[in-house]
């Protein structure tokens, strides 16, 4: 039980004051979230579980089963979902914990690689629809999408494009929720390990996400079910670009603090997360690439996705 398990961090840590580099101490410094994961899955509490299954991914992530590990976790967090009143929309539940921001092979505005801890938090399981954010056009807090009557881009259930950052910002807080921030959209997106996609580390394929020449156009929302993230959101790498909350700045890595970061103090564009229906370069599909644009400019490549706290 948990009681078991707290009395052998007390003796682990009396261990650690010992010889810290022991070979069978460091063993059991990954032994111990393992088995009190297993011990939590076995007793449904799922939250804890989820901890555990974290900590063990920061210290080793190929510790024994960590495939089985990684899909016990996306199968109880998946499972944590709940519906927003305004708009109907499927929020997942993504666990407090720390990840490594940023990538070392990707841009020059992706480093330093960075580790950053974040709170828990909710964020849509999928891009805001058309029809969802016709409710806040209809309560005349939303200004109307650009592309309201492009054929290609209004269907009910294809993501809202031609929205402004200012757009979607009014549509999250008419929601009763926030645009995520950046950090809390590429953890979101990425997890703790170090994928390049929210799916895993395979290349982009038109069977996976919808970019480059798939089809032209958005797709339906949660269309590409096994593009989902470790928390099991979905059109994460593909479909449209979304606003998050921070202003870009290409050196912020630089100075960001590691406590759920926010971005800086105002700049001239807002940031951009996730590839596009459009895109042709891979690149531009990795959970840890950057955008950016105006805030007061809209696209037919840039939806939104909104997240609680």
């Amino acid at each position: 039980d948990a009681g078991e398990w707290d009395t052998a961090r007390e003796e682990l840590s009396r261990l650690q004051e010992i010889d810290p580099y022991h070979e069978d101490i460091l063993n059991l410094q990954k032994e111990v979230p393992y088995r009190s994961a297993v011990a939590a899955l076995h007793a449904n509490d799922y939250e804890t579980a989820v901890k555990e299954l974290v900590e063990l991914y920061n210290i080793d992530p190929e510790f024994k089963d960590s495939p089985d590990l990684r899909k016990k976790i996306d199968l109880i967090v998946v499972g944590e979902t709940k519906t927003r009143l305004m708009d109907n929309m499927i929020m997942v539940y993504v666990p407090d914990g720390s990840f490594t921001m940023g990538s070392e092979s990707g841009e020059s505005d992706e480093v330093p690689v960075h580790t950053v801890t974040l709170d828990g938090f909710w964020i849509d399981q999928t891009e805001v629809t058309n029809a969802q954010y016709a409710g806040c056009v209809g309560a005349g807090i939303c200004e109307s999408s650009r592309n309201a009557n492009n054929s290609r881009f209004n269907g009910e259930n294809q993501p809202v494009v031609g929205v402004s950052w200012h757009d979607a910002d009014a549509y999250c807080r008419w929601a009763g929720a926030q645009l995520p921030t950046e950090a809390q959209w590429e953890y979101a997106a990425r997890g703790v390990g170090r994928n390049a996609y929210s799916w895993g580390s395979a290349p982009p394929e038109c069977k996976l996400t919808n970019f480059g020449g798939c089809l032209g156009t958005t797709a339906p929302v949660g269309n590409y079910p096994d593009d989902a993230s470790w928390i099991g959101a979905l059109d994460m790498a593909g479909n449209v670009q979304e606003w998050v909350h921070d202003w870009y700045d290409d050196d912020y890595y630089t100075v960001a603090r590691s406590k759920n970061p926010s971005g800086p103090t105002l700049r001239y564009n807002k940031v951009l997360r996730g590839g596009a229906w459009n895109d042709y370069d891979d690149h531009s599909l990795r959970a840890t690439n950057r955008d950016f644009s105006e805030p007061v400019v809209s696209h037919n490549n840039v939806g939104l996705r909104c997240a609680q706290e």
